[in-house]
């Protein structure tokens, strides 16, 4: 590759090769040329890296990378510390994109810290249904991505800048197993200094599966992980900066942890006392948090009613 990349996507690799061959090819495919994909084989112990070493023989905008499973999180730093690209985007394994995924690049003409685009998930095979729709190009302040109207926990819906990464040492944290992505995108967006670009593109094709039902264990072991995260980002100049938005933020996150958590674990019981112990500082959010305990079905329908006005906002803009 003669010229520096535009953009690099990271694809951690583990346990891949029935999906590895859509991913890539689909990367392969885009209309704007000019990037890198870094393939991390995560010690995989299938063909996974075998498939990724083909793809680096083809195509020399594609780069190999194998270590010692380490996780998601030590793949992804990985591919950081070896990134060229002036942009940094994120591509699960499994996961597919569109052609125009990375077209965004081809005119881009403002000068933003970050780019926000949709994605569809596949909840069954080629049934999609959008996610995060914009219904046109805007640019907002990063505090304002908080809101949860704009707000994804998907670290692959969007598109960063190297160099802010790179100055802020920012990485993956690898001892919570679930909510990195979450702690990663707001303490980036505590760095940000211009503006997010919002795009209506859902190009990015995420995909399910039935590990992922939201009762499961892993949903359980999340709203924990979400816990640790949100006291590490209580201090942080972008709550502090915008209370307002971070209650909204704060509001997302008890909401989800009422529905996802199994009330009958011991764990539950002591995660609601730390919450509450947190939350005491936000007067509004400490007695929603204290309804939604005591009428679980206040939490169902909220949680309905918060989706099907999310929907209508999105419809209207």
């Amino acid at each position: 590759m003669l010229e520096k990349p535009k953009v690099s996507v990271i694809v951690p690799v583990y346990k891949a090769e029935a999906y590895l061959y859509r991913c890539v090819d689909s990367l392969l495919m885009q209309t704007f040329t000019n990037f890198e994909i870094l393939l991390i084989d995560d010690g995989s112990p299938d063909r996974s890296g075998e498939i990724c070493d083909e793809y680096a023989r083809k195509d020399t905008r594609v780069r190999v990378f194998h270590k010692e499973n380490g996780g998601v999180s030590s793949a992804r730093n990985l591919g950081l510390k070896y990134a060229q690209g002036e942009w940094i985007a994120f591509v699960d394994s499994d996961d597919w994109v569109e052609s125009d995924f990375l077209e965004v690049f081809r005119i881009l003409s403002v000068d933003v810290d970050m780019i926000h685009c949709g994605l569809q998930l596949e909840q069954k095979p080629k049934k999609f249904v959008r996610y995060s729709i914009f219904r046109h190009r805007q640019q907002i302040k990063p505090s304002e991505l908080l809101n949860p109207v704009y707000f994804s926990s998907c670290s692959v819906s969007y598109f960063y800048k190297r160099s802010l990464i790179n100055n802020l040492g920012l990485k993956f944290c690898d001892v919570i197993k679930y909510s990195e992505d979450r702690q990663f995108i707001i303490k980036y967006l505590s760095s940000c200094s211009n503006n997010v670009l919002l795009i209506d593109n859902q190009a990015y094709r995420y995909c399910l599966n039935s590990s992922s039902a939201v009762h499961s264990e892993r949903s359980y072991t999340r709203c924990l992980d979400d816990l640790v995260v949100l006291h590490s980002l209580k201090g942080l100049p972008l709550a502090t900066a915008t209370p307002f938005v971070f209650r909204l933020f704060v509001k997302g996150f008890i909401l989800a942890y009422c529905i996802y958590c199994d009330k009958s674990k011991p764990d539950f019981h002591v995660a609601i006392n730390d919450l509450i112990r947190y939350s005491e500082g936000y007067s509004h959010e400490y007695l929603l948090f204290q309804s939604f305990v005591k009428y679980p079905m206040l939490t169902v329908s909220a949680f309905k009613c918060y989706w099907w006005i999310r929907t209508i906002y999105h419809k209207m803009k």
